[in-house]
């Protein structure tokens, strides 16, 4: 099953093998990044993510460009100097240390707007890492070229060069929301989140996870990232707070659990909730006794479905546990029609390439999900995916 070059991870108290082949792949799924990719762009990145450096620096720098013609986000930015009206705040000390007020000067702390942003300087530094890294390959020297020119611009408006390695943490709005993938390049760029082919200068083991909270979360998000990418526009994916059906004893509201879905994707002809677990599909509590479905799971997803059919008045809602596949659950597909809900659990072999995957992924929204509206969308993959490969072999 998995190759020597997968990553185990062994999660649970029962030691479950998890194999992992791509974990870039999962990155590139719950990055914002993915969603500003085009269809040929986003199977690139996918099936070579030994080329990923060099796309995601293109988006960088169109996104950059973009952002230049358009005009740099501004913000405040705090300034202290001495100054001949006042402006906000005096600082007495320093003005009666530099004796200013013989000058009829007074040193103030005040906020004023510029592009010399914690997220324009984020930008810039993305931008210098990518020059440098493109800088070693010859065939890349011309990107290598812009990206610097385009540094080169940020530091003549006046941005400098930021102290730290973190990138900023900020709110979006609706005018600088197109500020969001050219930080999300950034960062994958300056956070070194992109697969590297190079031989290093370290050794490392391969590692055992014992603490798989990052992972799941990884899985989640990833799962997620690939759905609300793919299934747009025809169909909205997220994941949404549900509220308990019925009357509550007054004053014991909150002792009922908040039940948040992982992922919930709505259409026109139906809802799907779809719960990642990562972790193993099947349990054997006995020796003597078969592998089954983890109980605790199946009542949690029949819970989201039935609460959410409660409070809705469209289309009855169908949940889908999805697992990774494990030793002992390598390929699990089962589902079962309970009232107007079905019900199922299934794996994804996190060892295969990105196209398995890709398609694996789509097929789980056909089977779980009406024909009508899931079909085109598996099409228009596989169109692309072939046009893809025309141009390369062109």
């Amino acid at each position: 099953m998995p190759s020597a070059d997968t990553l185990a991870i062994r999660v649970g108290s029962e030691g479950q093998r998890i194999a992992v082949r791509n974990i870039w792949l999962l990155y590139l799924y719950a990055t914002d990044l993915y969603r500003a990719l085009g269809p040929a762009e986003r199977i690139r990145a996918e099936e070579s993510p030994e080329d990923a450096d060099v796309l995601v620096a293109r988006i960088l720098c169109r996104e950059v460009r973009a952002r230049l013609r358009a005009g740099l986000t501004v913000g405040y930015l705090p300034r202290h100097a001495a100054l001949s009206a006042v402006r906000d705040r005096i600082d007495f000390l320093s003005t009666w240390r530099g004796s200013y007020l013989e000058q009829g000067k007074a040193v103030c702390s005040f906020s004023d707007m510029g592009v010399n942003t914690p997220r324009n300087q984020f930008v810039l530094a993305g931008l210098l890492t990518a020059s440098r890294r493109l800088a070693r390959r010859r065939e890349d020297s011309a990107l290598a070229r812009e990206c610097r020119v385009l540094a080169s611009e940020f530091e003549r408006r006046g941005i400098t060069r930021p102290t730290g390695t973190e990138p900023p943490h900020e709110v979006y709005g609706h005018f600088d929301r197109a500020d969001r993938r050219m930080v999300s390049a950034a960062q994958m760029l300056c956070d070194n989140a992109l697969p590297s082919f190079a031989t290093g200068n370290l050794s490392v083991q391969q590692p055992d996870i014992t603490d798989d909270a990052h992972l799941r979360h990884l899985y989640e998000r990833g799962i997620r990232g690939f759905y609300a990418t793919n299934l747009a526009p025809q169909r909205t994916v997220r994941a949404e707070q549900l509220t308990w059906s019925g009357r509550t004893d007054t004053g014991t509201e909150g002792l009922w659990p908040i039940m948040r879905t992982d992922i919930t994707i709505t259409g026109s002809d139906g809802r799907l909730i779809i719960d990642t677990k990562f972790t193993a599909a099947l349990t054997q509590q006995m020796a003597w006794h078969p592998p089954r479905l983890k109980s605790g799971h199946l009542y949690q997803i029949y819970t989201y479905v039935s609460a959410n059919d409660a409070i809705s008045r469209g289309p009855a809602t169908n949940g889908l546990l999805l697992y990774p596949s494990t030793d002992s659950a390598p390929d699990v597909l089962t589902s079962k029609q309970i009232g107007a809900h079905r019900i199922g659990a299934a794996t994804i072999d996190l060892t295969a390439d990105a196209a398995t995957i890709r398609r694996r992924l789509f097929d789980l929204v056909e089977e779980f999900m009406p024909v009508s509206a899931a079909t085109p969308l598996h099409r228009n993959h596989r169109t692309e995916r072939r046009g893809v490969v025309e141009r390369c072999q062109d």
